[in-house]
């Protein structure tokens, strides 16, 4: 279960410092990219912290995946806001931290 949540949270680190990245590069954007790839690297943290077996997977896990998800929104405030898009996300930072935490 652990290798699981851990690769599923250090896959979804990694593409969201890759996004936060590429925001970084454009003029509009580069709170909303640092946000995303500041969000990603610390669930990367995270599970790399979960691996190793310190009790901070799930802190971790929180903080990263609340950054995400406050870039993320930001994103969608500049033009039309998706919904749904943005409850996955949150279904999936909050299946990543409990998974994180139960583990």
């Amino acid at each position: 279960m652990l290798v699981f949540v851990g690769a599923l949270a250090l896959v979804y680190g990694a593409l969201s410092v890759l996004a936060g990245a590429t925001q970084l590069r454009g003029a509009e954007g580069r709170l909303n990219g640092g946000l995303m790839a500041g969000g990603g690297a610390v669930l990367t943290a995270g599970a790399v912290c979960g691996f190793l077996g310190l009790g901070v997977d799930w802190l971790l896990a929180l903080a990263g995946c609340a950054l995400i998800s406050l870039a993320a929104l930001r994103n969608g405030m500049r033009g039309t806001l998706h919904w749904q898009h943005h409850v996955i996300r949150l279904v999936i930072a909050a299946v990543l931290t409990v998974g994180l935490a139960l583990v």
